[in-house]
């Protein structure tokens, strides 16, 4: 990889080609030149790709400077990414160029080199066929001698650092567990990418100026310590231009005043240029943020006068290594000062001001990953930004420059060191794993010192050491070998280690009580116990400790600590101390913490943390001397105030509880008195509560309020013997399901609902409302089926194209939309008008669609895609309506102008003005036979034209006030009239007489409508109500009541049963005699629902779940029929036996169990598997179960006595699936080792392995006729295959994720399949050949099943939904929502009329049910809630007008009550 890029303008080739020979005539070989075939660009690629590609190793870049190099804006991108890159820049100048017409960040902050100037030249001559002929090149040898000095300063690799140190010439190369330290830069290999790219970054920060601290986050052993001090340290310090670099601070237990703290580092750098600064009087400077900003204002003062003038200020940067050591717990006060410092220094005022200070400082912290959260929590740091760089463990990669590369610098040294290539790769193998690094450069140091002085190590030496894993306990051993020698140890193993132990513990070593990381500790020496001096002498001497003498507080002192941190990990004896003592270490950290916090507070007692049994185990330290005496004072101090202000509490509480004790002998005596009277008269309470709201419930259902009186019914039936109900609640409730029309209430709309209309086939219902949305729903169960959302504003009308396959919404957005009515995808949007849009209308075919606005126009539009065919202008006032003939060649529009005007619809051409009307025209439409329009207006009349002629044919007058809507019958000989006079009225067409006057309502009649038979009429009235009439007679038939606002809108079902209405309570009803189909959930497991099942006469329903148990249900009302419970594992699955009688289940503890389908009691357990059992089956003739499990086998059992038939193994993963064959003769396995395998059930005999798949089976099942298998795979395909010859007969491929399972059709010539892709499909099961894809589920489908007679195919998806689909077209023709996680499963029962799925909420659900059965009691209630009260089982505010003993509770549900 190169590490020096060239750039310049084409115009320069030839002067780029002489800078090239030159770099490689002086060492820098690996430059990248654009122009040379073997380091140039390939063909196409970039240069901007090319130095981003390169960023980890390019070391500079050089822009060739010249007047062309300036005045392209190709060079100066080059530049400014480069600068982005934060890469090291050089100027070089190669043709006269002012410098004020450079970029000033060139002629201010980098470098730039004059070869243009000076009379002693160097020459080159180049030749570059055919871009450059041959040239002589001449520089001025100044500005060579200036850039190279430069590059050699810039220079990143550890080649660039002398070795060994001129002050210290028998350095080793390896240092072992101890840190490398700037003088070991020349010997630090493995980092070199991270060091670039850390520098770069770095730079891009301190440009910036936006983060204050540069974070250096790795795991312990990761080398973290070694990369600040060795790599980012001294190549900053050569920088000098760009940085002042305070030596390294290391906290320990004081970060300001100890040995290697900051006031060290302050005086250190005074020291360096020259000026004397007492440690007193920095210690004294550093108490105040701007004593120490005043520090490091005179350090860049004084590293300037080095430099020279017109430089620009240099960044300081304050390197902090173990940053987690400020957060332990001794040194709390100085680590928080420092934080303080820091975070004030960094910190402006305003951007302004952060932009002066960005140059002068920069925080290096290295900390480890566990650490760091800490240090984002600190207070101080608020607000502070951080660039975090991660510095992984190291590639096995780069261990090989770990080994050799400090040997090859000693050779090149003059102190010959090999190693030999075998050490090498043994090395590289062993050294894995957690701690390999430390591990490494520990076996290195002792291989250096052991067999160095012979020039070469070899595989022999590092073997006879004990290996990388090994070296850290053979150093332990060799340490001791010579227990005589000075100083003398005991010989006695066992004597040394309790030595070991308490010079180890709690000095040397802490455990975090956070993260339970072990950590050292830096030990002042007269701190350990004078009688491990000796043991502890010895480890230092195998440099396993370090020792090391520091000032603190102006005392010399002696401290020790691990070389480490890896030898509290990779030593098992002291890795067994530090576990056993692991408890009592946290412990002691914590009450340090705790005692610097109750200190720092003034001893106040809220700051007392420690108590209960906390405290006692707390006060448990204090038993150990060695614990006791690293407690300390303060500790100990705090440790007796907890006490103290435990037994102060302790006997305010029996105080308390002395007075306790008496009152409650007064208060036994008086509740023992009251209580018999407080029941009787709850229960008498109760009972008047019941007879009230069972009075209210009479009232409700005597007016026709049948929700409301069902509402009442059951809040009035009582509960238990404590509240009982009134005799008559359940006869009224019964009463109110038996006389409500209600079917559904569709609740969601969050404003009024315009309009609401069924489908042509009656199973839907379309509703518009003022929230901006149109919905579809289900008019059987009340679900929302889709929703249909982009508008803007409220939606004033919605209707179903002719085929129901369509919805066409009509918004006062100003625009119309075509819907598809399944999915709720927008088809088209019709845009254009400028106004409001009233209506919107399919013509007859449905090709097309007329909209009214109230920008004076109508307009007709293509239904397929949007675009307009004809606008019908001519209005002079808003279009209140617009409608087609029947033919769907003409369209009447209805407006505020008192006309309405007839239209041809392809031209847009006007036929005729229906004039006449003295107010706006509030509707129109043709009669049935297109010749006649009928309209109304505001005028009190209503008005019979000729549509073709515009002539009246007759006047509907008799109305006492405005009109809301007129329509004609189907036969279109009578029209019936809807107006604000609180009437309808039935004419004759032709003449204009009246028939019957429909009077009842209380308010305005909105709309009126006839049957489809036209024998009935429908109205809607502001009175919450609609009726339905009797159309000759005028006599009411029924009336639906039950809404809380207006009714704006209803209309009939195609079929004349059912009625839907819309109102303003943002809700719409669906009414009519049939009762509605609930849905029956299955509630009482306590953890996911794996698999639910019929039984074989679809009575019953079997589920199995993660609770351990598997439940019988029936399939009717969702209720529990038995609990099978036995399991200690989670129930995989469950089945019933043929007849129905019995089920097997199959479980996590390694068992299946046969059980009674009827009571739950247990028959057999099948024991013998030694892994989960994943399922378990029944052979057709129930004689016989088979079970699978993964302990690789399945194993097929009596049934009657539970004894083992047969084994069937061979498999070599697990088996997750065995079934029988239709006639029990075979059995065919799945397993996770990839194939399939079909066995003789009897013998247990292997008749074919299917091989093929790429990866695990999830499952396998034989064909209706057993002659074939099918397998679903997680290398996404599924496949068939011949069952006795193993051969493979079709594969299915298609689906893009894992296949969960497949399945055979009923008839055996399809397969159905269910993917992680979110679809299913249906296959030919002999050509392999997709039939349908089943799309749009929203998560992955978890299993597919077809119907008995094979025409539908049912889904279940971690969508939370269930499908049911057209086997044949693949077009979805319902949807269950409701599970609130994922469904695992679901299957139709036998007669195929019912679905149950099994979801992780715990829950089985079945569906519908139908109204068939009366229920009783708490039942019964049940049951209305599920089948009457959709939607309407909350209590209203009408609930509350009506009854005050419910005020308060509106939005009560009374099915949860």
């Amino acid at each position: 990889m190169s590490k020096i890029f060239i750039s310049h303008s084409s115009a320069n080739n030839a002067l780029a080609l002489a800078i090239g020979h030159w770099l490689a005539d002086n060492g820098w070989d690996e430059y990248f030149l654009d122009l040379e075939p073997a380091k140039g660009l390939a063909p196409g690629e970039r240069w901007q790709e090319a130095l981003k590609a390169a960023a980890d190793r390019c070391e500079a870049v050089l822009f060739l400077i010249s007047p062309a190099w300036r005045d392209s804006r190709w060079c100066l991108a080059e530049f400014l990414l480069a600068k982005q890159l934060g890469k090291t820049i050089f100027g070089v100048l190669v043709e006269a160029v002012p410098l004020d017409a450079l970029p000033k960040e060139m002629a201010a902050e980098w470098q730039v080199c004059d070869l243009v100037a000076g009379s002693q030249r160097q020459s080159f001559r180049v030749l570059h066929d055919p871009l450059v002929p041959e040239t002589e090149i001449s520089f001025a040898e100044a500005g060579l001698s200036r850039l190279k000095l430069g590059l050699r300063r810039a220079g990143l690799d550890p080649s660039s650092f002398p070795w060994p140190p001129p002050d210290d010439p028998r350095r080793p190369p390896y240092p072992g567990l101890r840190a490398l330290e700037a003088e070991d830069a020349a010997i630090f290999f493995g980092r070199e990418a991270a060091i670039v790219r850390g520098l770069d970054t770095i730079r891009s920060v301190r440009e910036q100026g936006i983060e204050r601290m540069f974070v250096i986050v790795g795991a312990s052993g990761a080398g973290k310590s070694s990369f600040l001090r060795a790599g980012l340290w001294p190549r900053m310090k050569r920088d000098d231009r760009t940085f002042l670099t305070l030596p390294v601070i290391r906290p320990e237990r004081a970060v300001l005043t100890g040995a290697t703290g900051l006031v060290v580092s302050l005086e250190l750098a005074f020291r360096e240029y020259g000026t004397q600064r007492t440690r007193a009087g920095i210690r004294q400077a550093v108490q105040t943020p701007m004593g120490f900003e005043q520090l490091l204002g005179e350090l860049q003062t004084l590293h300037n006068s080095r430099l020279g003038s017109n430089v620009v200020m240099p960044t300081v940067v304050i390197s902090i290594d173990q940053g987690e050591e400020l957060f332990g717990a001794e040194g709390q006060e100085e680590a928080s000062h420092l934080l303080s410092l820091l975070a004030q220094t960094m910190s402006g005022n305003d951007r302004i001001e952060a932009f002066k200070r960005r140059q002068r400082s920069l925080v290096i912290m290295a900390i480890r990953t566990d650490a760091y959260e800490r240090l984002q929590g600190a207070k101080a740091f608020t607000g502070i930004s951080a660039r975090v760089f991660s510095l992984p463990p190291i590639q096995r990669a780069e261990f090989k420059a770990v080994v050799e590369g400090p040997a090859a610098r000693a050779t090149a040294a003059g102190r010959r060191l090999t190693i030999q290539p075998a050490l090498t790769e043994r090395l590289l193998h062993d050294a894995e794993g957690a701690d390999a690094l430390p591990l490494l450069a520990f076996t290195l140091e002792r291989l250096f010192t052991d067999y160095g002085a012979a020039g070469v190590l070899r595989l022999e030496d590092y073997e006879a050491l004990g290996g990388v894993r090994g070296s850290i306990e053979a150093a332990v051993e060799s340490a001791f070998v010579v227990p005589g020698r000075q100083p003398a140890v005991p010989a006695d193993k066992a004597a040394r280690e309790r030595l070991l132990r308490e010079g180890f513990i709690p000095w040397l070593a802490r455990v975090d009580p956070q993260s339970d990381e072990r950590k050292r500790r830096v030990a002042r020496w007269d701190e350990l116990p004078a009688a491990s001096y000796a043991v502890v002498e010895r480890l230092i001497g195998h440099r396993l400790l370090l020792r090391d003498r520091r000032k603190v507080d102006g005392e010399e002192v002696i401290v020790v600590e691990v070389a480490h941190e890896a030898l509290l990990r990779q030593w098992p004896t002291l890795t067994a101390w530090l576990d056993a003592d692991a408890d009592a270490l946290k412990t002691v950290d914590t009450v340090l913490r705790a005692a610097y916090e109750w200190e720092k507070n003034d001893q106040g007692m809220a700051w007392l943390a420690h108590t209960g049994e906390r405290l006692t185990g707390a006060e448990a330290l204090r038993q150990r001397a060695d614990f006791e005496r690293l407690l300390g004072e303060e500790g100990i101090l705090y440790l007796r105030a907890c006490r103290e202000r435990d037994e102060e509490e302790q006997r305010r509480r029996k105080r308390v509880q002395r007075r306790i004790q008496a009152m409650m002998v007064v208060i036994s005596v008086i509740l023992i008195v009251t209580g018999v009277w407080i029941i009787r008269q709850t229960r008498v309470v109760a009972g008047q509560t019941s007879l009230v709201l069972t009075t209210a419930a009479t009232t409700a259902n005597d007016a026709g309020f049948y929700d409301r009186g069902m509402r009442f019914a059951i809040l009035a039936m009582g509960k238990s013997w404590f509240l009982p109900e009134s005799a008559e609640a359940e006869a009224e409730l019964m009463r109110g399901a038996y006389a409500s029309m209600l079917i559904a209430q569709f609740t969601g709309h969050q404003g009024r609902v315009h309009s609401a209309a069924f489908s042509p086939d009656g199973q839907r219902v379309l509703t518009a409302s003022d929230d901006n949305t149109a919905r579809v729903w289900d008019a059987r169960t009340g679900q929302m089926t889709v929703q249909l959302t982009g508008h803007q504003g409220p939606v004033r009308s919605a209707a179903f194209s002719p085929n129901g396959q369509r919805v066409v919404t009509a918004s006062e957005d100003n625009t119309a939309r075509v819907w598809d009515a399944r999915t709720g995808q927008m088809i088209a949007q019709l845009a254009g008008h400028q106004e409001a849009v009233r209506s919107a209308a399919f013509s007859p075919n449905g090709q097309r669609v007329v909209t009214a606005s109230e920008d004076n126009t109508a307009r007709v539009w293509d239904a397929r895609t949007g675009q307009m065919i004809a606008q019908l202008a001519g209005h002079q006032e808003a279009v209140r309506s617009a409608a087609f003939s029947p033919g769907g060649q003409r369209v009447v529009t209805a407006s505020e102008d008192h006309t309405a005007q007839v239209w041809e619809v392809t031209t847009g051409k006007q036929i005729a003005v229906l004039s006449g009307h003295q107010q706006p025209v509030v509707s129109a439409s043709f009669s049935p036979d297109g010749q006649r329009v009928v309209t109304a207006s505001w005028d009190k009349t209503a008005r019979v034209w000729d549509a073709a002629t515009g002539q009246p044919i007759a006047q509907l007058i008799g109305h006492q006030r405005a009109l809301a809507s007129a329509a004609l019958s189907p036969d279109g000989q009578w029209a019936v009239t809807a107006s604000d006079d609180n009437a309808a009225r039935i004419w004759d067409a032709s003449t204009g007489q009246q028939i019957a006057q429909l009077t009842g309502h209380q308010d305005s009649v909105h709309s009126a409508v006839f049957s489809p038979d036209g024998e009935r009429v429908l109205t809607a009235s502001w009175d919450n109500t609609a009726r339905v009439w009797e159309a000759r007679t005028g006599q009411p038939i029924a009336q639906f009541k039950g809404h809380q606002g207006r009714v704006v809108f209803a209309s009939f079902s195609p079929d004349g049963q059912r009625v839907v209405t819309a109102s303003e309570d943002k809700t719409a009803r669906v009414w009519g005699t049939r009762a509605g189909q609930p849905i029956a959930q299955l509630i009482g497991h306590q953890d996911s629902v794996h698999s639910a099942v019929f039984s074989p006469d679809g009575q019953r329903v079997v589920t199995a779940s993660e609770d351990k148990t598997a439940r019988v249900w029936d399939a009717r009302n969702g209720q529990p029929i038995a609990l099978l419970t036995g399991h200690q594992g989670l129930v995989r699955s469950a089945a019933f036996s043929p007849d129905g009688e019995r089920v097997v289940t199959a479980s996590d503890d390694k068992t299946a169990r046969v059980w009674d389908a009827r009571n739950g009691g247990q028959i057999w357990q099948l024991a013998g598997h030694q892994g989960a059992v994943a399922s378990a089956a029944f052979s057709p003739d129930g004689q016989r179960v088979v079970t699978a499990s993964e302990d690789k086998t399945a194993r097929v059992w009596d049934a009657r006595t539970g004894s083992q038939l047969a084994q069937l193994a061979g498999h070599q993963g697990a088996v997750v699936s065995a079934a029988f064959s239709l006639d029990g003769q075979l059995v065919v396995t799945a397993s996770w080792d990839k194939t399939a395998r079909v066995w003789n059930a009897r013998t247990g005999q292997t008749i074919a392995q299917l091989i093929g798949h790429q990866r695990a089976l999830a499952s396998a099942a034989f064909s209706p006729d057993g002659q074939r298998v099918v397998t679903a795979s997680f290398d996404t395909t599924a496949r068939v295959w011949d069952a006795r010859t193993g051969q493979m007969i079709a594969p299915f491929t298609g689906h893009q994720e894992l296949v969960w399972s497949s399945a055979f059709s009923p008839d055996g010539q399809r397969v159905v399949t269910a993917s992680m892709d979110k679809t299913a499909r249906v296959w030919d099961a002999r050509t392999g050949q997709m039939i349908a894809q089943l799309i749009g589920h929203q998560g992955l489908v978890r299993s597919a099943a077809f119907s008995p007679d094979g025409q539908r195919v049912v889904t279940a998806s971690d969508d939370k939904t269930a499908r049911v689909w057209d086997a044949k077209t693949g077009q979805m023709i319902a949807q269950f929502t409701g599970h609130q996680e994922l469904i695992l499963s679901a299957v139709f029962s036998p007669d195929g009329q019912r679905v149950v799925t099994a979801s992780e909420d715990n829950t089985a659900r079945v569906w519908p049910i139908r109204w068939l059965v009366q229920y009783q009691g708490r039942r019964l209630a049940e049951a209305v809630c599920m089948g009457k009260l959709l939607g309407a089982n909350l209590l209203t505010a009408d609930d509350e007008a009506a009854l005050s003993l419910i005020r308060g509770r509106q939005g009560e549900n009374v099915c949860s009550s």
